[in-house]
């Protein structure tokens, strides 16, 4: 049985799924040959439109694939027949080679090292998305939960929690410049609890005032929350066929830009690795994921709890949980009157 969203698919939906995405993908395949011979065997007289089908097919065939052996009773039959027969196999083609060096048998060699390690991949890959999707929904369910309790201070992202924030984001684009002195990474993340950010990082390599180079990170994002969130719409694991929530269900803030400067580096290699590494790691989603996590709970404390300063979350934080519940109850009633009244 599938565990609620984030959390970890079952064998029972991942297995018809992805057998569907197989049979798809060899129907639009069979239909790009039939093409492909109308046109002489030329690609370029493919209409582009089955060329956009086929490789879609192929996209979202790769992804079923991947959430197929994410189940753990995939992995096994991977791990107990899967994997040792294309190891066996693997050793087979590898003595057929030792004994006859041809153009085929090697060829055959480097097919069947290609599968092997292929598989090998969907075996460590499946392992893990299953744990990452178990610890996605335990975050969910700890952090929403003491949302809807008003204890904010357990509602906040810990460093557990943004140690894995680099996965939460879907797009993970970068782009270097001419003469690698800079990098712009662009992020589209979407939090466990809901949270979204639009942004982009501008990572530049300069030299420092006394000498030596350092990393300067110019970040432009904007934050968006939303008041209802749906965790049968969850993006995680991020797969290109994922329903996600609209983007109207979000409310955004305006582009908010930082800048983030690193120390001083000796080498411009050394600055340059810090720079990639920059674009690649945790640091800068987990860095957005806390403040669109803190601004969602700057929004639920005023709209919930009538919180609009420090004071009163002080005062919020030292009620008792009943007092907080009664506090809930007695807004949430004086907005159903104030909507009562607009009515009339």
């Amino acid at each position: 049985m599938c565990k609620k969203k984030p959390g970890p698919r079952c064998h029972a939906h991942q297995a018809p799924k992805y057998q569907a995405a197989q049979e798809h993908c060899e129907a639009v395949e069979q239909e790009y040959e039939e093409a492909l011979n109308r046109a002489g065997g030329d690609p370029g007289e493919v209409d582009s439109t089955l060329k956009e089908r086929r490789s879609d097919a192929y996209a979202k065939r790769h992804e079923a694939r991947k959430l197929y052996y994410s189940t753990p009773e995939a992995r096994k039959k991977l791990k107990r027949e899967t994997l040792p027969a294309k190891e066996k196999h693997l050793q087979e083609v590898e003595d057929a080679y030792e004994q006859d060096p041809t153009p085929e048998n090697k060829k055959a060699r480097t097919s069947a090292r290609a599968d092997v390690t292929a598989h090998r991949n969907l075996l460590v890959d499946g392992e893990r998305r299953w744990s990452q999707s178990n610890a996605d929904l335990a975050t969910h369910e700890r952090r929403a939960g003491a949302m809807e309790r008003g204890d904010y201070n357990e509602a906040q992202y810990d460093n557990a929690d943004l140690s894995r924030a680099g996965s939460w984001d879907s797009l993970n684009s970068t782009k270097w410049a001419k003469g690698n002195k800079s990098v712009r990474r662009e992020m589209r993340i979407e939090t466990p609890t809901q949270e979204r950010v639009k942004a982009t990082a501008d990572i530049h390599i300069e030299g420092h005032n006394v000498g030596g180079y350092r990393v300067k990170a110019q970040i432009t994002a904007e934050h968006g929350h939303t008041e209802s969130p749906d965790s049968s719409l969850s993006s995680l694991p991020h797969t290109p066929t994922t329903r996600r929530m609209s983007d109207s269900r979000f409310d955004y803030s305006k582009p908010q830009q930082q800048t983030l400067k690193s120390q001083r580096f000796e080498t411009f290699k050394e600055a340059q690795d810090y720079a990639r590494s920059l674009s690649k790691n945790d640091q800068i989603p987990a860095h957005l994921s806390r403040v669109s996590r803190n601004r969602a709970l700057q929004a639920h404390s005023e709209r919930v709890y009538g919180v609009k300063t420090k004071n009163d979350l002080d005062e919020h934080m030292n009620r008792t949980p009943e007092e907080r519940r009664e506090v809930k109850k007695r807004l949430a009633d004086e907005r159903a009157q104030q909507r009562q009244a607009a009515k009339a």
